[in-house]
């Protein structure tokens, strides 16, 4: 009987043992090397915004490569990290069969939408903070030279400062955004940064059998003439607004995978087999990435604005509400375009009818545009 015992508790054992070394070889024989360099790239030509600004990049590489490391001391990320001081060269000879795959974050929107309005003899300043980094993950192209997107992680988010409930009264200085953006940033990476949505994806590139289903915003419009005539020079950074933050809300929402929004046409060009080819810029050097056309494409269109200040009986009361409201139009592969609209009303208390009363509408509207891209994308995404 105790020696049936004893075999019986080896036997069980040896159960237990050989799980524990399958689970540990089926970690580390599915999980593939991934490198990170700490580049922070931007699209286009020329860029002279706040990623530019003096610590700016560095703070959000810190921060990138803080999130990295603590998952993986977590155990959470489904590659293997290999931090290096620059992404390996893309030349055939060094990759024989072996897939190389890249981090590669870029900046799609880094802006400060700034405004001021004066009540009697009073000016407040407003800022209202926006940024959104797209974690490409990028497989090395030895006949191109280049990378090329397989996937992506969207971050983003907005800060509001000068509130009716904070109000800023003085003038705010630029260094004071430029330390709001590095904070947003922070506290971006800190809760979005994670790696669930592209796990299978990554375990597929070792088998090379990744053939995703993949979405991205095509292009971005406002056919409003108020929007237009509202937002003047910024209009191009209230598009990066809208895709980005849709962008990120419909991968989060679905699971399936996003490129990064297609702002503007003029950043890419066609390289053939449906290839399209960006160049992303960082201080020490600049990168090819190519990515195919995605199966589903989705446009959007800021298609409205409007404001009324909502009337009194009394107009000798201290107070002053006005109503905003915007509207969104969004279609995905062509169908039927769907029209989503929201409001708010802003109050401003001790303010008469006979004061002096000059509110600036942008802000308002700003404000609105960081919440009805997310909730479009909730809408399609439903609908697929």
């Amino acid at each position: 009987m105790i020696l049936k015992k004893i075999i019986t508790v080896l036997i069980l054992m040896g159960i237990i043992f050989s799980s524990v070394h399958i689970n540990l070889g089926y970690a580390a024989k599915e999980k593939p090397v991934v490198y990170w360099a700490g580049n922070v790239y931007y699209m286009g030509d020329s860029h002279d915004k706040l990623l530019e600004r003096a610590g700016v990049r560095e703070a959000i590489a810190a921060d990138i490569t803080s999130k990295l490391k603590a998952l993986e001391a977590a155990n959470k990320l489904p590659f293997e990290l290999k931090t290096v001081s620059n992404l390996p060269s893309n030349t055939r000879e060094n990759f024989f069969d072996e897939v190389v795959i890249g981090l590669i974050p870029l900046v799609l929107l880094d802006e400060s939408f700034e405004s001021h309005f004066k009540v009697g003899e009073q000016y407040y300043y407003k800022a209202i903070v926006a940024s959104a980094i797209h974690m490409a993950i990028c497989v090395a192209d030895p006949d191109t030279q280049g990378w090329r997107i397989i996937a992506s992680v969207p971050m983003e988010g907005a800060s509001v400062k000068g509130t009716v409930d904070s109000p800023i009264t003085e003038a705010i200085p630029y260094q004071q955004e430029i330390d709001w953006f590095i904070e947003l940033n922070h506290n971006i990476i800190q809760k979005q940064l994670d790696f669930k949505k592209v796990e299978k994806l990554l375990r597929d590139i070792e088998k090379k059998q990744v053939d995703p289903i993949t979405y991205q915003v095509t292009s971005v419009d406002m056919s409003s003439q108020g929007a237009n005539e509202v937002f003047g020079e910024q209009a191009g950074a209230v598009k990066a607004v809208i895709g980005n933050f849709f962008t990120s809300a419909f991968q989060k929402k679905t699971g399936c995978l996003m490129y990064p929004p297609m702002i503007s046409e003029s950043y890419a060009r066609i390289v053939g087999d449906g290839l399209r080819a960006f160049t992303w810029h960082s201080p020490s050097d600049t990168i090819e990435v190519t990515f195919p056309e995605p199966r589903h494409k989705i446009k959007l269109d800021f298609s409205g604005v409007a404001s009324e200040e909502v009337k009194r009986k009394d107009e000798s009361f201290a107070r002053r509400d006005v109503i905003y409201k915007v509207w969104l139009k969004g279609n995905m592969d062509g169908k039927a375009p769907v029209t989503l609209d929201t409001y708010t009303t802003r109050n401003f208390p001790g303010v008469g009818s006979s004061s002096q009363f000059d509110i600036p509408e942008e802000d308002t509207y700003m404000e609105l545009m960081t919440e009805l891209p997310k909730e479009m994308a909730n809408k399609l995404a439903k609908m697929e």
